[in-house]
């Protein structure tokens, strides 16, 4: 039966607008993933959407709810079914979206942010929090979205009691249950019956474990699994097979570190605990090609890339090597499947996963017999667990010594040492090789701080006078000219922000060289946190970006056209004028308003040249944003830019201007010269224009009283006894005026 029952379905008139809208909005997110943002297809897609939902919304605020086959208007179903509804309700419910609600109009750039979101992974957008949260930090607009609530996905339909997952597993991971009881147990089984409801919870499960950040919590994830198995062979074993079946089908939920544990030592048993059915023998016997096949590519999909871990769980599932490589195509298939295929890194990333799972090997680092004796060793180590002789302090501190960290840790230390202390040419340069592979793989894995320290002992190698040093810089150049940019770009779109400062050290530390394919990939970038953390690199690099800022101003991006302005005004100072005064005219205010401020802060004569020529040539539109901006100004900086604007604007061509202008001083102006600029206002007289000089006289008037200092108020005094007596009506006026009601007429 179809999630949707309403007894009073849509008018024909509406289901037909609702079903226009679903159409428009998801080819719309498929144009908007595959084209850049300036080509001609996008704009018509986005017109097409903007269309449709403004007759959907026909002037009122309508609410979409989002199930997971259809769409409701208002709480009503379309009066037929329509493939396009559940076609966008299966992209929408993916993201999590419980609910739309159309405010008000949208304009093109705001559907076009709206849908980029739309179109992105939906693992990327949890990982940002969410869609709700990725929507406002992208600028938001007339959509409210209502994400979907766990806790409700999650309930116990049938008892009608709310199990609350997310309080059971925080407890949980807080140590504050020792065992998961039937009752929940029950809701869970409930939940196993559909595969689709099973990974979510398995998804939601893994992730609240993973970002609980502290060690051992992931164990929740096998213990749980574990419970479920056991309870159903205890309370319903008819059922066992199909639960098992279950269990192995969320393996591309899981990480590659919760496969090699579920399929190998599975959940650690506490201390006088007895062990249930044995879950990796029969998860193992249950795990099908297509589900390795989908668990690889979901794992690429999510860590935009292979990990070792990957690579090592992927072995681990597949020991036969001839077998491996039918399985990577299919991933590949499976990854074609997915949104990640439309990103414009997709195919590199895809050649370096590909070789990592084929080729990934330690047997350049571990001898034979060493690698024979590791492998009986982890052996021991499930065999020391399960027997629990020794105690469990020293059970841990023991595998933590050889864990993937440890070891990548020696590895590394290993290969700065061997760059120090080889002085062979040829065995020193089959190091650097090995070394720069090895960087390069760190920071596909994100292990910056190593990498970093790889770098460093190769910019040593490569400084004047090192034995070695013109092979180090061509293997830096080599470096620098291979994926490792595209590699960056994947760890500055997942880091935690902590994690930043390492990144923007490393990049630094490449050098110049890396300026323009980060500028570039910006330029593209549609990522609001992404963008933001891509200026900060690029201002880290002073001035040698400045060359760049052309081709970020003409992004199509509001935001990387801000990030330009940024860099102009850092680094361009005079030579930039040109170029912000050409984005004063900007369609989006955001960067008409950071132009302005660029200006005024270069506050040259030449900038508020440059501003005054903007006024006089500006179209209508351009002009009221500019006084809107300065109007609103209350940074004292401005004030030598009122100042000129007072002493050089042709007040008669441009009376709104100047009056803002003077408006704006007595906001921000209290020095002597502010001051004198004002009086010489209020003192003007145009004989054979009464009309205008008494506006111009109580508008100095008004901005001297609003300014609020000593040398302002004896100005009017001196000017309201013995002025003329336009200029003494204008003067008494502003002082018996208060300085809130000065700053409301004036």
């Amino acid at each position: 039966m179809s999630a949707i029952e309403t007894t009073e379905p849509l008018s024909p008139e509406a289901s037909m607008h609702l079903a226009d809208f679903a159409r428009a909005c998801r080819g719309a997110a498929r144009v908007v993933a595959l084209y850049p943002p300036t080509h001609p297809a996008i704009e018509a897609a986005l017109r097409r959407v903007a269309g449709s939902a403004e007759r959907l919304r026909s002037q009122a605020t309508v609410a979409i709810t989002v199930l997971p086959d259809g769409l409701l208007l208002d709480g009503r179903a379309a009066d037929r079914s329509d493939a396009a509804l559940a076609d966008l309700a299966g992209l929408l419910h993916s993201h999590l979206v419980g609910e739309l609600t159309f405010l008000g109009e949208l304009s093109l750039t705001s559907w076009h942010a709206f849908l980029t979101l739309v179109a992105r992974p939906p693992e990327d957008i949890r990982r940002d929090g969410g869609i709700g949260r990725a929507w406002l930090a992208a600028g938001g607009g007339p959509i409210e979205i209502r994400q979907i609530d766990y806790t409700e996905v999650l309930r116990d339909r049938d008892e009608g009691l709310a199990v609350e997952w997310n309080r059971l597993i925080a407890n949980y991971l807080e140590g504050e249950l020792s065992d998961i009881d039937d009752r929940a147990m029950s809701a869970l089984f409930e939940i196993a019956n559909d595969q689709h409801r099973f990974r979510e919870f398995t998804e939601l499960l893994v992730t609240q474990a993973t970002q609980s950040g502290r060690r051992g919590k992931k164990e929740v994830v096998l213990r749980v699994l574990q419970a479920l198995a056991d309870y159903v062979a205890r309370t319903a074993p008819d059922q066992l097979d199909r639960i098992l079946h279950r269990i192995a089908g969320v393996l591309p939920q899981l990480t590659p570190e919760l496969v090699i544990s579920l399929i190998t030592t599975g959940a650690p048993v506490a201390e006088g605990e007895e062990r249930g059915i044995d879950l990796p023998g029969e998860v193992r016997a249950r795990i099908s090609d297509d589900l390795i096949a989908e668990f690889v590519a979901q794992s690429v999909s999510r860590d935009h890339g292979a990990t070792e871990r990957l690579a090592q769980a992927f072995q681990t599932l597949v020991p036969s090597f001839d077998q491996r490589r039918q399985l990577i195509d299919m991933a590949r298939e499976e990854l074609e499947t997915m949104p990640i295929r439309r990103h414009s890194e997709f195919p590199a990333l895809w050649k370096s996963a590909e070789t990592l799972l084929s080729t990934y090997s330690d047997a350049s680092f571990v001898g034979e017999d060493y690698a024979r004796e590791l492998s009986t060793s982890r052996a021991h180590a499930v065999d020391v667990e399960r027997i629990s002789d020794d105690p469990p302090e020293r059970i841990h501190k023991w595998l933590a010594s050889v864990s993937d960290d440890q070891v990548q840790r020696l590895d590394q230390r290993l290969l700065i040492d061997l760059l120090r202390i080889e002085t062979r040419e040829v065995a020193w340069k089959s190091v650097l090789q090995t070394t720069l592979a090895y960087l390069d793989q760190l920071v596909l894995g994100g292990s910056i701080p190593l990498a970093q320290q790889l770098l460093d002992a190769v910019t040593a190698a490569a400084a004047d006078g090192q034995p070695f040093a013109a092979a180090a810089r061509t293997g830096l150049d080599e470096l620098r000219g291979g994926a490792l940019v595209n590699h960056l770009l994947l760890v500055i779109r997942q880091a935690r922000d902590q994690e930043m400062d390492a990144v923007g050290t490393f990049c630094l530390s490449l050098g110049p060289t890396v300026i323009g394919p980060l500028a570039n990939a910006l330029a593209i970038e549609q990522g609001f946190a992404t963008v933001k953390r891509l200026r900060e690199i690029l201002l880290g690099f002073g001035s040698a970006g400045r060359q760049y800022a052309d081709e970020l101003r003409t992004s199509a991006n509001p935001a990387v056209r801000r990030v330009a302005i940024d860099l102009l005004r850092a680094y361009g100072g005079a030579d930039a004028l040109p170029d912000l005064t050409a984005l004063l005219d900007d369609n989006e205010p955001a960067v008409q308003r950071d132009a302005l401020r660029a200006i005024v802060q270069i506050g040259t004569d030449e900038a508020y040249q440059a501003l005054e020529s903007a006024l006089k040539s500006g179209t209508s539109r351009t002009r009221t944003a500019m006084m809107r901006v300065l109007g609103s100004s209350r940074d004292e900086r401005a004030a030598p830019l009122f100042v000129y604007m007072l002493e050089h604007t042709d007040y008669r061509a441009l009376e709104g201007v100047y009056l803002s202008a003077i408006e704006a001083l007595g906001k921000v102006g209290g020095d002597a010269e502010s001051i004198a600029a004002l009086r010489k206002v209020l003192y003007r007289r145009e004989w054979w224009a009464p009309l205008r000089t008494r506006r111009m006289r109580r508008a100095a008037a008004l901005a001297l009283r609003a300014s609020g200092s000593d040398v302002a108020r004896q100005t009017l005094e001196e000017a309201a006894s013995e002025g003329r007596r336009g200029v003494r009506r204008a003067a008494r006026t502003a002082l018996q005026e208060s300085p809130a009601a000065s700053r409301s007429t004036g």
